[in-house]
């Protein structure tokens, strides 16, 4: 079934995730728990690749994260004043995850049409694409930095302290990716759906945006 079928389902699902990040990441933030993208990533990743196996594209993941990012975006024509990168650096960090996923389900799941048996090349090639976008929105930040006046998470000194919390995050995210992939690769097997017409997907949007607004 194509893309243009399913508009309903990966649109809902995009603002599934930005409902996700706007009431769970805002709370989280608020209680300042550490290394929050441990848990946000893995919400986010069903959403992507339940879409990219019931679709059967993998710009189904690309599309999922664009819902997201854009729902985050929407708060720039907000009235109120906020600095410009509590909008733009989530959104970035979104679309990058997307590409990432993207990426490995174009390899291992579509052109498939399942995961393959093995762990070690599907772990290998999800590791390598978490690090790539964390350097690449490290790059992002880098640039944010120098176009915003306080944005956070300026990019540190080098130190070999910083090395290990970055590998230990890498290697959990690349593990997720191939658990959550084969995970749902059962659940569509056994046809377990989620149902998304144009009334609940549009609700949804419409839902995220208010309540992204009010927890910026």
């Amino acid at each position: 079934m194509g893309t243009k079928l399913n508009q309903p389902l990966l649109i809902g699902l995009g603002a599934l995730w930005g409902l996700v990040e706007a009431t769970l990441g805002w709370g989280m933030h608020l209680l300042h728990i550490p290394f929050r993208s441990l848990f946000l990533f893995p919400i986010g990743l069903f959403f992507m690749l339940y879409g990219v196996y019931h679709v059967g594209e993998a710009r189904a993941a690309l599309r999922i994260a664009t819902v997201a990012a854009l729902i985050k975006l929407t708060n720039l024509m907000m009235p109120g004043y906020f600095p410009v990168y509590y909008v733009v650096n989530p959104a970035v960090a979104i679309w990058l995850e997307g590409a990432a996923v993207f990426v490995f389900s174009y390899f291992f799941i579509t052109n498939r049409k399942k995961m393959p048996q093995g762990i070690v090349l599907p772990f290998i090639t999800a590791l390598g694409l978490v690090i790539l976008l964390q350097i690449l929105f490290s790059g992002w930040q880098v640039i944010m930095s120098r176009l915003t006046v306080g944005n956070p998470a300026l990019v540190r000194e080098f130190s070999i302290g910083n090395i290990y919390p970055f590998m230990i995050q890498s290697l959990l995210k690349g593990g997720f990716v191939v658990l959550i992939a084969r995970l749902l690769q059962s659940s569509t097997e056994n046809r377990w759906e989620i149902r998304l017409n144009w009334g609940w997907s549009v609700s949804l949007v419409v839902l995220a945006m208010i309540v992204d607004y009010i927890t910026l």
